[in-house]
């Protein structure tokens, strides 16, 4: 695998560890994002979705509503 695939897999990997273990409520998805260099919201979407089976805000809700919360 070349690096820059490696690299983003490894960012995209990385937010959502962020997003599964769950983030402050008065932080943002976005912020999430930026922190990890992500600019473009809709590419990482995409990506994110490829990848993971499922988009970051489906991420984020099932972690925010899961029953062990």
């Amino acid at each position: 695998m070349n690096p820059l695939p490696y690299l983003r897999i490894s960012r995209l990997n990385a937010v959502r560890r962020s997003l599964l273990s769950g983030i402050k409520d008065d932080e943002t998805i976005l912020r999430v994002l930026e922190q990890w260099g992500f600019w473009r919201a809709g590419l990482f979407a995409h990506d994110s979705t490829q990848l993971f089976g499922e988009n970051h805000s489906q991420s984020r809700l099932r972690t925010k509503f899961s029953p062990s919360q």
